[in-house]
């Protein structure tokens, strides 16, 4: 997995929630990573910086609490807390290694790009 610690995960309703609590000003969530399928990223206290590479070029953008921001398949990302006692979630459906949907939890090794 690509998260750091401060992040758990837990499904409900068919999506895994990975889950970032009380997260400080500057903290990486995560490392720069992809997936083979889309993803929401919801941010309930705090901010978060989306920070992307698009074309080679890195590009970012803000999301503020409360907001989401949706992440499309095969694109390189990563989260950064903007204030301090962040919270926020990454909420995506439950796919095998080909990405599709499945309804029970697997453990999928191809789903990072």
């Amino acid at each position: 997995m690509s998260c750091f610690a401060g992040s758990n995960q837990d499904d409900c309703g068919g999506l895994r929630f990975r889950n970032f609590t009380a997260m400080k000003k500057g903290e990486l969530m995560c490392k720069m990573h992809g997936h083979n399928f889309p993803h929401a990223l919801i941010v309930f206290k705090g901010a978060v910086r989306l920070i992307w590479i698009e074309e080679g070029e890195e590009k970012s953008e803000v999301v503020d609490a409360p907001g989401r921001r949706g992440v499309p398949a095969h694109v390189p990302h990563t989260l950064m807390s903007e204030k301090d006692d962040t919270d926020a979630s990454c909420v995506f459906a439950h796919r095998d290694d080909n990405a599709d949907v499945v309804y029970e939890p697997t453990e999928i090794k191809k789903a990072y790009v």
